[in-house]
């Protein structure tokens, strides 16, 4: 709710489903999806 986006989900060649976020703790999340 109060986090935020650094990288938006999406395509950025090293991952077709790629994300990275900080939460309303300051806690940085990166996400790296499988596709299907």
């Amino acid at each position: 709710m109060n986090g935020q986006e650094l990288m938006p989900l999406g395509d950025y060649g090293f991952s077709k489903k790629f994300g990275w976020l900080n939460d309303q703790f300051g806690v940085s999340w990166q996400l790296d999806l499988p596709m299907g």
